[in-house]
């Protein structure tokens, strides 16, 4: 009856694409009275994945806070870390924001005020802006990139260079608000692909997303986030060798005593210029894996 392809089993519950919600309650619906209990994603599927449709979790905090922890990170750290690569370097509006209440650790890490991050405030807070520099930031391509002839290819290797730029100037000021931007660069060149803004979210004349948007959002909720883990992981990598962050050092010392250091997927442009501030710093005995 309701037709191939038209509705997904998600494990807790039957979700229906033709009408955007689950077809029983949530159940964990008393943690959120302030928002349907049918809905996918907080109706946000542009910030949020919808684990087992159980409830929503912000892919930028969980990526960069696992990384932050196998690298041995405290807690607090790693929060910090993650709360900048996502939050601080994503700026979504203030809307979305009670939304996100009852997540990943009772959806603290999405509120503003954490850090002295404030909505509207800082460096990033015309994030979502389509302009060449914002859509920079999370590997794109803004509406005027595209009418100049930018390739999805050259829009991801900028915000990947980008993103790398930005680790390493945070290694060596300590910036934990540069190391979280960077982070979010690197991870948005593989959710985005160097997608324009009109492709990522693009609608027709009825108000709906496009097919190609539609397409894409799917991507963000359920679409494969291995290189995204290990760019993150690459880039806290980068930070705390740099840093000479002994324990972060400990986790990717081999038993040869190699320092172990996974760039697959990242140009030779920008492994140069990480090579270079490895040397600079006088830390030997890295193995890059290309």
């Amino acid at each position: 009856m309701e037709g191939t392809g038209n509705t997904y089993d998600f494990g807790a519950r039957i979700y229906d694409s033709r009408i955007g919600s689950f077809l029983s309650l949530d159940p964990k619906s008393g943690s959120f009275p302030f928002q349907s209990p049918y809905i996918f994603a907080s109706n946000n599927p542009i910030l949020f994945i919808d684990k087992n449709g159980e409830f929503s979790v912000e892919v930028h905090y969980e990526v960069a806070h696992k990384a932050a922890i196998k690298l041995g990170y405290s807690k607090e750290m790693a929060h910090k870390i993650a709360y900048m690569a996502s939050t601080y370097a994503d700026m979504p509006s203030k809307d979305i924001m009670p939304m996100a209440l009852g997540t990943i650790n009772n959806g603290k890490h999405l509120e503003y005020g954490q850090f002295g991050v404030e909505f509207g405030k800082g460096k990033t807070a015309d994030s979502q802006l389509d302009d060449s520099e914002h859509a920079k930031w999370h590997s794109m391509r803004s509406t005027q990139d595209v009418k100049d002839g930018m390739t999805s290819e050259q829009a991801k290797e900028r915000g990947m260079s980008f993103g790398i730029d930005m680790i390493l100037s945070a290694a060596k000021t300590g910036s934990i608000e540069d190391l979280g931007q960077g982070l979010h660069t690197l991870m948005d060149a593989d959710a985005h692909e160097g997608a324009s803004m009109e492709q990522h979210l693009g609608k027709n004349k009825h108000g709906h997303y496009t097919k190609e948007a539609k397409q894409m959002l799917y991507n963000d909720q359920f679409g494969e986030t291995k290189d995204a883990e290990k760019w993150s992981k690459a880039g806290v990598a980068i930070f705390g060798i740099l840093q000479g962050n002994q324990d972060v050092i400990k986790k990717l010392t081999d038993k040869n005593g190699n320092i172990q250091l996974d760039l697959s997927g990242i140009s030779d442009a920008n492994i140069q210029k990480i090579q270079t501030a490895i040397s600079e710093k006088g830390v030997k005995n890295v193995q890059i894996t290309k």
